[in-house]
């Protein structure tokens, strides 16, 4: 087996001896944290009740998953975290009885695990060194670090993955993951931003998610029940809802010449370009004369720079970056989880009656699709994905290629 010399100058990795730290740490958090500690805390602290009121605010979320092994896994990783975090029980554990009886070596190891607090982590991978070995990069710390982790090697066998979020824990040499391995297919980095800033409008920055998820990680952990949602793609266009916002303290139609349609209702412009407001696009600026504010939107990249890269050379100052860029898949699941409807666009309704049916309605047919095939997938069963296609309004052939790879990757994570 390799050394991995990894980055920025750091020393060589010895992966032989962090296979034997591996296996020396998953036999004593077997024995220890698994067989006794955990139950312990549990009943000491009435965890178990604590995460069953927490989870009957999520009725929907826990009756769609319909999962016994799930279930018992997030108890488990609920448990763990709150006796490892930053702060966690661990520290109050270590002078009870019950623990001081343990073995010196048990002992110890507890021990080295409250100087090491525990962590959720949302991560890429940046690089795979050795077999079962992953170099991943928290995408909020910024910081790197070596994982050993069979569960991901498995998983990726299955299929591709755009992030993952694990609860993870440090033995010596590396990072393990503790309970559910939470693959995200479709998610992205923006996704969890926009999920995290719904579910707390306070947070303003990385440390904020970082510290929101180590306060309350069990809405996070509840993401698993859009995992299997893929990327949807238009053509080479990916169906992202992009968009941002600018002050204007004026703003004259007649300035943007012939490359636009203009509309007026209720102190709204609506702008559309020509080009970029058909689909998969939907590029189109909202000018609002009370708030003297102007909010591009779009559905995919492409459209959105393309829609302020016009209004660039009309002599707007717009950014190139968006403030909001959110998948239709993380919507679905942000409802769900949340229990309220989201709505992106607070100008959309002002103008509905003047879009064509397809504009109006395309997005809300592929949510509503996403909707209708989730508790198939999660319940193993193979969903009618061309008769609820019809039944939406949706192409089947779209149908099928937003719907088709998620279904063969639930089958084969289940072993059927």
């Amino acid at each position: 087996m390799r050394k991995y010399a990894g980055r920025h100058g750091q020393k060589k990795f010895d992966f032989e001896d962090a296979v034997k730290a591996c296996e020396s740490s998953s036999e004593l958090s077997a024995r220890v944290v698994e067989d006794f500690l955990m139950y312990y805390a549990a009943r000491q602290e009435h965890l178990d009740k604590e995460l069953d009121t927490k989870l009957s605010g999520y009725r929907d979320v826990v009756r769609l998953m319909d999962n016994e092994s799930w279930l018992s896994g997030l108890k488990a990783q609920y448990i763990v975290h709150r006796l490892f975090k930053e702060g966690g029980l661990i520290g109050k554990y270590l002078g009870h009885n019950a623990v001081r009886q343990l073995g010196d070596k048990e002992v110890e190891y507890l021990r080295f695990q409250a100087r090491h607090p525990w962590r959720f982590s949302f991560s890429v991978i940046a690089d795979e060194p050795a077999k079962q070995f992953y170099e991943m990069e928290d995408v909020f710390r910024g910081e790197r670090f070596i994982l050993y982790s069979p569960g991901t090697d498995y998983t990726l066998s299955a299929n591709t993955v755009e992030l993952w979020f694990n609860l993870i824990g440090f033995n010596g040499k590396c990072w393990q993951t503790f309970g559910p391995i939470i693959p995200f297919r479709g998610f992205e980095t923006d996704d969890i931003w926009f999920f995290a800033t719904e579910l707390n409008r306070s947070i303003e920055d990385e440390a904020g998610i970082i510290a929101d998820v180590e306060k309350n990680p069990l809405p996070y952990c509840l993401l698993i029940s859009g995992s299997e949602f893929p990327v949807t793609v238009a053509g080479k266009n990916r169906i992202v809802f992009v968009s941002a916002e600018y002050d204007l303290p004026s703003f004259s139609g007649e300035s943007l010449g012939d490359g636009f349609y203009v509309e007026y209702n209720r102190n709204v412009y609506r702008l559309s370009p020509k080009k970029w407001s058909e689909p998969p696009h939907y590029g189109e600026g909202y000018y609002d004369e009370k708030r003297r504010s102007l909010i591009l939107t779009a559905m995919s990249d492409r459209g959105f720079a393309a829609l302020g890269g016009m209004l660039k050379q009309k002599g707007f100052d717009v950014s190139d970056e968006p403030q909001i860029r959110v998948s239709p898949a993380m919507i679905v699941t942000a409802e769900r989880i949340l229990r309220r409807k989201i709505r992106l666009n607070p100008y959309e309704s002002l103008f509905e009656k003047e879009r064509s049916f397809e504009q109006r309605r395309e997005m809300e047919k592929l949510n509503q699709l996403l909707q209708l095939i989730l508790p198939d997938i999660n319940a193993g069963r193979e969903p009618d994905i061309e008769a609820l296609a019809v039944k939406v309004g949706v192409d089947p052939l779209l149908a099928k290629h937003v719907v088709g790879q998620a279904v063969k990757r639930a089958k084969k994570l289940r072993g059927s």
